[in-house]
């Protein structure tokens, strides 16, 4: 498959997911049914393998996990310490080590699975204390937005029925 025809299939993928995500959400702010009672329950898609670009994002998503954790960035470097230092041992990279080198730098790049990727967002800020916060004003901020689109819908079915 051309590059930029794998791209397009992949943001088409992207884009479905959020469609999803953003109908889902509308459902269950104005309590209509929906198959999902939480956002987070819609899983994104598999893009691993996708094209070049995506896979590029997700391992660099994928190494920044492993960077911004202090204790995560300390066994990475004691194990790249360790092979540098000799011959390769089947040390264990957190990705189920099927043989391949555990790098991000030169000698290959891990792969990276969805799983590994929720794993990783568990541990994002948003999930604490701060990111609550932020979802709990999110969540105002989209209330009043939806409730600002219907006032203004009302308005114009309003002036169009006067008419």
């Amino acid at each position: 498959m051309h590059v930029s025809a794998a791209n397009a299939a992949s943001l088409e993928r992207e884009v479905a997911w959020l469609t999803a995500v953003l109908e889902a959400r509308i459902s269950l702010y104005f309590e209509q049914p929906v198959k999902w009672s939480d956002v987070r329950q819609i899983s994104p898609p598999d893009l691993v393998g996708a094209s070049p670009a995506t896979e590029r994002t997700v391992r660099a998503h994928a190494a920044w996990a492993v960077l911004k954790d202090p204790v995560r960035r300390a066994a990475y470097d004691r194990r790249r310490a360790s092979r540098d230092a000799g011959p390769s041992t089947a040390a264990d990279d957190g990705s189920g080590s099927d043989g391949q080198v555990p790098s991000w730098g030169p000698g290959g790049v891990r792969p990276v699975s969805v799983a590994q990727l929720r794993e990783a967002a568990a541990r994002e800020s948003a999930y604490s204390v701060i990111g609550r916060t932020q979802r709990a004003a999110f969540s105002a901020a989209s209330r009043r937005i939806g409730a600002g689109i219907v006032l203004v819908g009302t308005i114009v079915l309003l002036l169009v029925a006067l008419r």
